[in-house]
């Protein structure tokens, strides 16, 4: 009366690679009889022959035995498939026993991994620099087990990229576009995407910059003013009409109603008009152009209006721009000084979210020349300048909020023409500039420079007008407006492609401390209250702009020192300041001839001669004498006993492929209408078919 046994199967599950499944078949107790139970498997998702191989029979079991196993062949091959498949092992046919579960699931892993696959393309980012970085789970946008994920950026000094796990992070660098390659691995394979990354500057970092270079332009415009100013004021009222004495006097007057000389016209000699005395010149010169020495010599007659009938029946009258005044021999009345000014600026300024402080330092090397109520020169200006700054980041530029920051960098070479004149007792003057450079800006957390060039043009009127004089100290007017354009190159950072363009008016008033007549060593002190007006862009508004210092003159030693300090006192733009300091020296100019000499002619149209040199040279020049033609002397003068000796250079420019230079040194007797010239040189001729050297001696006289 004893009950069966009851006989059940297990599941079971196992990798291709184990070989075979093994399903346990039990019993829930022993019996005492033998027990058999028949067995077979059928597919699910794996099909025999294919994923394992059939199996079917009859398990026995011996009085007293409760467990046995059937074990099912598994078929390992490389086929990807699912990652799980089943059949079924099912019991029937028991003898001796009941079957309470009867059916096992066998479940075969695949160990075949599938090759990854992209899932579509990868979001671009928009980056800013400073900003915050690119995040992206790179698992929502790959298929595939086991991957391993790996990132390379085709610019690093645009932009990184790093990889944690299945998160990739691109971090700005720098402006520009780059592209990052992500690939994603297996032992099956791998997959590749890319995502485009475009990395901008914060629009608030624009304006910080162009805030920047707006200040370093206003410094720029009032360093020239200024220096041109201190011109002026240190030429004061004895430009052209410093004492000299009545030798040096009488050498300054030209024969009144003479005609200047010009070497080109060699050869010739001019009465002065009837009564007025006679000029008699020669020349003698040897070379291979003639074979043999040449001696002329040539007197003629003639006022300065016939010439000019001369110049108008030849053809277009010539313009010309003279720095010297008169022609290589004669002793010119002309001014000469040779100045340098060394300026520090230390500029402050706040406005729209961004603020910046830095320091400007210049220097002025120029030289003028005065004559009469004129004075005329050129500086050229070596400035540098560092500016840090900062600014408010913006939310939509860059994905978060902070402040930015950064460091700009400038450095400018430029040339300013100048020139002024007296009006009554004041000046008044011009000047014109352009110059180049470059401009740097480095980031202070990333760290890397972005690079562009730097043109600058300007133009600047002003004058000095004293009307009030008490004993030693003169008040005067004091007023000066200029423009400056500033524009940048090219480049992907913030300093690249910015054109910024400003303005500044000033008008006050000077109080300042005159030497006493005949005085030759002063020292004195200048006060300067000047209202001031700022526009364009950067920080503009109105405001009053404070200046002192002293200026020194020492006539013997020829020396001219000025030092001043300026400060802007108060200003409408917010947190706009600036303070600084200024030394000038000057090379006060000789009254009596002697020292440095100049003289630049450029003229346009015909050449005007009353007789031709019979050479090459000459003939070369009347062929090529409608275009351009330039004329450059350079000398120095020692004064001797009995007159002025000078050694000078000398060289006429007429067309690309014409040109004459000579050197020699010339010596000088007697001044004014009494006056004798001998001069010794070798030169050279330079023309379109060949070149000719000569030495020549020229004569020169006066009675």
């Amino acid at each position: 009366d004893d009950q069966p046994p009851a006989v059940s199967v297990s599941d079971a599950a196992g990798y291709e690679t184990v070989g075979e499944l093994a399903f346990a078949v039990t019993l829930d107790g022993p019996s005492a009889l033998q027990v058999s139970v028949g067995y077979a498997t059928a597919d699910g998702t794996a099909t025999a022959g294919e994923d394992y191989e059939a199996a079917s029979g009859m398990l026995t079991f011996a009085p007293g035995e409760v467990s046995r196993t059937v074990r099912v062949t598994v078929i390992d091959d490389a086929a990807d498939e699912p990652d799980e498949e089943t059949f079924v092992l099912a019991l029937a046919a028991a003898d001796g026993a009941m079957v309470a579960d009867g059916e096992a699931t066998g479940t075969i892993r695949d160990d075949d991994l599938a090759p990854p696959s992209a899932i579509g393309g990868l979001p671009a980012a928009a980056l800013c620099v400073g900003g915050v970085a690119f995040e992206l789970d790179l698992a929502d946008h790959f298929d595939g087990e086991d991957l391993r994920f790996s990132a390379v950026s085709s610019a690093p000094g645009v932009a990184t990229a790093a990889v944690s796990g299945s998160r990739l992070t691109v971090a700005p660098v720098a402006e520009g576009g780059a592209t990052v390659a992500v690939t994603a691995a297996n032992e099956a394979g791998t997959a590749e995407n890319t995502l485009a990354v475009r990395v901008v500057s914060d629009p608030a970092e624009l304006r910080a910059v162009g805030s920047v270079l707006a200040s370093i332009g206003r410094g720029v415009l009032a360093g020239v003013a200024e220096s041109i100013g201190e011109r002026i004021a240190e030429r004061g009222g004895s430009v052209g009409r410093g004492a000299a004495t009545p030798a040096m006097a009488a050498r300054r007057d030209p024969v009144p109603g003479a005609v200047d000389w010009n070497p080109a016209h060699a050869g010739t000699a001019t009465f002065a008009g009837p009564g007025r005395g006679a000029v008699v010149r020669m020349w003698s010169e040897s070379g291979p152009a003639t074979g043999a020495g040449l001696l002329a010599g040539t007197v003629g007659a003639g006022l300065r209006s016939a010439i000019a009938g001369a110049h108008s029946a030849h053809g277009m009258a010539p313009f010309s721009f003279s720095l010297g005044g008169q022609s290589d021999t004669e002793s010119s009345g002309s001014a000469w000084s040779v100045w340098g000014r060394g300026d520090v600026r230390r500029f402050e300024s706040g406005h729209d979210g961004t603020s910046h402080d830095g320091t400007m330092t210049g220097v002025y090397l120029g030289a003028d020349v005065g004559a009469d109520d004129w004075l005329a020169g050129v500086s050229v200006l070596r400035s540098d300048a560092e500016t840090d700054y900062r600014f408010d980041r913006t939310v939509d530029a860059c994905g978060g909020v902070g402040v930015g920051e950064g460091r700009l960098v400038a450095e400018l070479t430029s040339v300013h023409p100048y020139a002024a004149r007296r009006l009554g007792r004041g000046w008044v003057w011009a000047a014109f500039g352009a110059g180049r450079g470059e401009a740097s800006v480095e980031r202070c957390g990333p760290g890397n420079v972005d690079e562009a060039d730097l043109k600058v043009r300007l133009a600047a009127l002003g004058g000095r007008h004293p009307f009030a004089y008490r004993d030693r100290l003169v008040v005067s007017v004091v007023e000066d407006v200029g423009v400056l354009g500033m524009t940048t190159g090219a480049s992907l950072g913030p300093v690249g492609d910015r054109s910024v363009s400003v303005g500044r008016a000033r008008l006050g008033l000077e109080a300042a401390g005159v030497a006493p007549p005949g005085c030759k060593c002063s020292l004195a002190t200048y006060v300067r209250a000047l209202a001031r007006g700022d526009w364009g862009d950067g920080a503009t508004g109105a405001g009053l702009e404070l200046a002192a210092g002293v200026r020194y003159r020492n006539l013997p030693r020829r020396l001219g020192i000025d030092a001043g300090l300026h400060a802007l006192a108060v200003h409408s733009a917010a947190d706009a300041a600036e303070r600084g300091a200024n030394v000038t020296l000057a090379i006060l100019p000789k009254p009596d001839g002697s020292g440095f000499r100049l003289t630049l002619t450029s003229q346009r149209g015909d050449s005007v001669r009353v007789t031709d040199r019979w050479d090459a040279w000459h003939q070369a020049e009347r062929e090529g004498a409608t275009g351009w033609r330039t004329q450059f002397d350079l000398g120095y003068g020692f004064l001797s006993a009995r007159g002025l000796a000078m050694p000078f250079a000398h060289l006429i420019a007429s067309g690309a492929d014409t040109m004459y230079y000579r050197s020699g040194v010339r010596y000088e007797l007697g001044a004014g209408a009494r006056r004798f010239t001998v001069e010794l040189s070798v030169g050279r001729h330079r023309y379109l078919h060949g070149t000719v050297d000569d030495a020549s001696v020229r004569i020169n006289a006066r009675f």
